[in-house]
């Protein structure tokens, strides 16, 4: 009787794990194929970039607030460079993109088509910065030192 229990019991287990796999499975090829993506970030401020760059540079790098003091000039110099450089090549990035987008679109369906023009929507358009925040003063201070 003791032995019965037991391959019972294992038997039990057995279908179990099978009956979750198998609905595991279905679920999945249910679902549709993007499902899992993140979406995409809120666009943020340049104030708000500068802010959260600082940040993660001070959590990283572990800076004092005399370090963060000092460093912080040159986070903004670094930080101004950066934008103009990102000014100066988008113009090239942008004619990259048209000129691939100009060779691929013979070669698709209309299909094919209407999927990378949503493509080519999400890939060039400019989000405006968020709204402020509705409590400033609960608002994390970037100025504070860690």
């Amino acid at each position: 009787m003791m032995k019965k229990n037991v391959w019972l019991s294992i038997g039990l287990i057995i279908v179990v794990f099978v009956s979750g796999a198998a609905a595991g499975f279905f679920a999945g090829r249910l679902t549709p194929p993007g499902h899992n993506y993140r979406p995409r970030p809120p666009a943020r401020s340049r104030e708000q970039m500068k802010a959260l760059f600082e940040r993660h540079i001070c959590r990283r790098l572990n800076l004092t607030a005399e370090q963060l003091k000092t460093a912080r000039p040159l986070l903004n110099n670094w930080f101004e460079e950066m934008e103009k450089l990102r000014r100066l090549h988008a113009p090239q990035y942008a004619a990259a993109f048209n000129k691939f987008y100009a060779k691929l679109l013979p070669l698709l369906s209309a299909e094919q088509k209407r999927t990378l023009d949503k493509m080519r929507f999400k890939f060039t358009r400019q989000e405006p910065p968020p709204p402020p925040h509705p409590f400033p003063d609960k608002q994390p201070n970037p100025q504070r030192s860690l």
